[in-house]
């Protein structure tokens, strides 16, 4: 009999976000695999599942690094792959480990893709990290007619500027390394009013910043920053 690859997604931080079904599901597996950003730090992922996970459950973190060099990632993403495929082979139900939400930017995409399709896999969504800093901050990401775009920071200024100018509320993520770039595209636009910034939203290191006009862009903020742009709607 084989087995099933449960991806699951734990949600922005607070453990308390999780879904009834990802602690139900994680409480039935045999084994559970958790991405690792940096070999020397724990899985954030699995600090947050942590008080769901059963003492008896074997779990098997393994890193994904966070590099350019493609060659480097896509060797770790097959041997990774290799790994949950023969834990399935043995017939056990094997999760995995996501923040956020599992279909959203999530490093479970890199195994989907590459998963024997003989495999069945079961996805648990999670909250993402734009719907709790939408909820932290009391502001609908959008009403009525409203648009919404969701873009990396990794992408060029002119596609940046491009849904800024299109969308009326767009989630620029992965900030972290690129506000030297996209600060000056919300001037520019006049945009910066309607932005603010959540780094480790639902985290106890949370830290909201609403008024990005006294931002230079040499802020050092966490690696999961994420900010949201509104344009002023009309009354």
């Amino acid at each position: 009999m084989l087995g099933k690859l449960y991806a699951i997604g734990v949600g922005p931080g607070d453990s308390k976000l999780m879904t009834v079904k990802a602690i139900e599901v994680i409480q039935s597996l045999d084994v559970i695999y958790s991405p690792q950003a940096e070999i020397d730090q724990r899985s954030i992922a699995l600090m947050i599942a942590e008080p769901y996970i059963p003492e008896a459950l074997r779990i098997e973190t393994r890193h994904f690094p966070m590099v350019r060099a493609m060659k480097n990632k896509l060797q770790q993403w097959e041997n990774i792959t290799k790994d949950i495929e023969a834990e399935l082979a043995q017939g056990y139900k094997v999760g995995f480990l996501t923040l956020g939400d599992p279909s959203t930017y999530s490093t479970f995409s890199y195994i989907l893709e590459r998963l024997d399709t003989t495999y069945p896999v079961e996805v648990i969504p999670g909250v993402t990290s734009f719907a709790q800093i939408a909820a932290i901050s009391c502001k609908p990401l959008v009403l009525d007619q409203d648009k919404l775009s969701i873009i990396p920071a990794t992408a060029s200024e002119e596609e940046i500027k491009a849904c800024l100018s299109l969308y009326e509320n767009v989630v620029v993520m992965k900030i972290k390394r690129h506000l030297k770039k996209v600060l000056p595209l919300l001037k520019e636009l006049d945009l910066l009013e309607g932005s603010y910034l959540i780094s480790d939203a639902s985290m106890p290191s949370q830290q909201i910043y609403t008024n990005l006009s006294e931002f230079t862009g040499e802020e050092k903020l966490s690696y999961f920053s994420t900010l949201v742009v509104q344009k002023k709607r009309d009354e």
